[in-house]
């Protein structure tokens, strides 16, 4: 099947600039944010830095 990518590398890199892109943006407090990575950290704990994470939480609900 032909996609629109040249291979799922470069899917998850758009994925992954989008989302960037997307968290310049954020203005709103993130809800929840505390109970969304620690289920996060669950299912991904060897992938995850939840320290940092918490952090980027507490700057945007901060702002």
């Amino acid at each position: 099947m032909k996609t629109a990518y040249p291979s799922d590398e470069a899917l998850r890199k758009i994925i992954y600039l989008a989302t960037v892109d997307a968290a310049k943006k954020w203005t709103v407090p993130l809800r929840n944010w505390t109970d969304c990575i620690s289920q996060l950290s669950i299912y991904f704990e060897d992938r995850l830095d939840v320290p940092s994470l918490i952090y980027l939480g507490e700057i945007h609900a901060g702002s």
